[in-house]
């Protein structure tokens, strides 16, 4: 999925509109390639990856968007080591990375990480 994004983020620089990019397909590795193109281009790409890392919170968020689905611990434990290797490779490449919580600070924290 790195390229794909890379595209994107390649077409939002070739015009003057910022733009928000995100999902849970952003790699830490993309984000810095594209840090690293845009730079060249005399342009700014800032990334921060955003970090839950209870297994728990997970699947109560699972509950209550797919309360029809019912409980999901597995799924939510996988997302919760997919988060934490996220948070590792970000920091590897000198990424920020903000807890999601708590919640009632994170936009202070998220402004606070990427100006």
């Amino acid at each position: 999925m790195d390229e794909a994004v890379l595209g994107v983020v390649r077409n939002r620089l070739s015009v003057e509109v910022p733009a928000v990019v995100e999902g849970d397909y952003l790699t830490p590795a993309a984000a810095t390639r594209a840090a690293a193109e845009a730079a060249e281009q005399h342009r700014r790409v800032r990334a921060v990856f955003l970090h839950e890392g209870d297994p728990a919170r997970i699947g109560a968020n699972y509950a209550h968007r797919e309360p029809h689905l019912g409980p999901r611990p597995a799924r939510a434990a996988v997302s919760a080591g997919y988060s934490h290797r996220l948070a590792a490779q970000a920091r590897a490449h000198g990424l920020p990375v903000l807890d999601c919580r708590p919640y009632d600070t994170l936009p202070q924290r998220l402004a606070a990480a990427l100006a």
